[in-house]
């Protein structure tokens, strides 16, 4: 890395100069016309998505994460980003890369005061600070204190630390100060349950409590959360059930979930009209899918690993979204040919897989009947599958 020469005194200025930098970004070296418009990065940055930072009008028949994940790699391809790593996270698909340093101290000089790091050392935060990194630190009262100043804090972090006292009193000071928060990050921490105040935060639209698990439940606060686009609780193996009002969540696009419950409740996770992405995941109790899996018009990924009682078989569930373009099952022993409702209803003019018009990806392990049945030129089941372009079995 180089020694940056980006003075601070040299950049000035806030949205517009932001505008302006991302379309020089984003302007192909042989257009200088500066119409190539510049979305939200999704999936990969989550802050860039939820605190619409970036804005475009092009690209309205794309899902913002296809097309964040786009820009991301035409960045990476123009040298913004070194060394990018993919990574699949819990619940999540996300990049590691270094940035250059004339690029992190342009960004630095951009943002300055917005994101503080909370640790030992804190003694102050800037009015404007938007971003809060939560480390070590003993002193709750002088962090409540400093936050009473801080107005326009849009997302809170902590990952991994048994330092941090971020326990229900001081997660509802933060709420209480924080009413614009839209990013939730609370992860593998020593939590035992959130303050039902995180009811009030009406523009938070990522809640991320991955691996927390020492939560046995969670308010029926959360499903007042209209806004609420992200929800992962992959990991919270301890977690009983789900709130009872989920179905409230009507913005909700993205869920991933472990739980301890046997089967889903009516008018649950089923009735999620925007959900696009189902991750359930070491569910080790769960013996059946939603029933109204029907209503799940939008979803477009479903996943399910590591459900050792789940059946599909003979359950009446009222068909899947025609929209499906990934399903993938792993570890699902009891799981022993194709379930009817993936086939299609019997009502319906199309039987069989091939009413799934937009499956592209097919991935089956670690279910070994299933596997046989499914086997490439010679199963039974073959013929239902082979149409689809990318079929991995193993």
């Amino acid at each position: 890395m180089t020694h940056s020469y980006v003075r601070a005194s040299e950049i000035i200025g806030r949205d517009s100069d932001k505008q302006v930098i991302a379309d020089l970004l984003m302007q192909d070296g042989d257009d200088q016309s500066g119409t190539l418009s510049v979305i939200p990065i999704v999936g990969m940055g989550v802050v860039g998505w939820t605190h619409g930072i970036l804005q475009s009008h092009d690209h309205k028949n794309l899902e913002m994460e296809d097309v964040g994940e786009q820009y991301f790699k035409e960045l990476w391809a123009r040298s913004f980003f070194e060394n990018v790593q993919f990574g699949d996270s819990v619940g999540e698909i996300s990049y590691e890369f270094s940035m250059h340093d004339l690029i992190y101290d342009l960004v630095q000089s951009i943002e300055q005061g917005e994101w503080c790091v909370v640790d030992s050392s804190t003694k102050d935060m800037a009015e404007n600070v938007k971003h809060l990194s939560f480390l070590k630190f003993d002193n709750k009262l002088m962090v409540s204190t400093m936050l009473q100043k801080c107005k326009k804090v849009q997302s809170i972090t902590a990952d991994g630390t048994d330092e941090a006292p971020l326990d229900e009193s001081f997660l509802d000071t933060c709420f209480s100060k924080c009413k614009y928060l839209r990013v939730l990050r609370l992860r593998e921490l020593p939590l035992k349950e959130l303050p039902s105040s995180i009811g009030t935060l009406k523009h938070l639209r990522y809640l991320n409590l991955v691996e927390n698990v020492e939560i046995t439940k969670l308010p029926n606060a959360i499903c007042m959360l209209q806004s609420l686009q992200n929800l992962n609780l992959a990991g919270c193996e301890n977690l009983q059930e789900l709130p009872r009002d989920i179905s409230n969540l009507i913005s909700l696009r993205f869920l991933a979930l472990t739980m301890k419950q046997a089967c889903f409740q009516d008018n649950g996770v089923g009735c999620l009209k925007s959900l696009q992405f189902l991750l359930i995941i070491q569910c080790s109790n769960l013996i059946s899918l939603p029933r109204e899996t029907s209503y799940l018009a939008a979803l477009r990924i479903l996943i399910i690993v590591g459900c050792e009682q789940l059946d599909l078989e003979n359950q009446h569930y009222q068909g899947i979204a025609l929209r499906l373009e990934k399903f993938v099952i792993i570890g699902l022993p009891r799981i022993t040919e194709l379930p009817q409702w993936l086939q299609g209803a019997a009502n319906t003019p199309y039987k069989g897989m091939d009413r799934l018009t937009a499956l592209r990806d097919l991935n089956i392990e670690n279910c070994t009947e299933l596997e046989r049945r499914c086997e490439r030129n010679t199963g039974e089941d073959w013929p239902k599958i082979a149409h689809i372009p990318n079929i991995s079995i193993s």
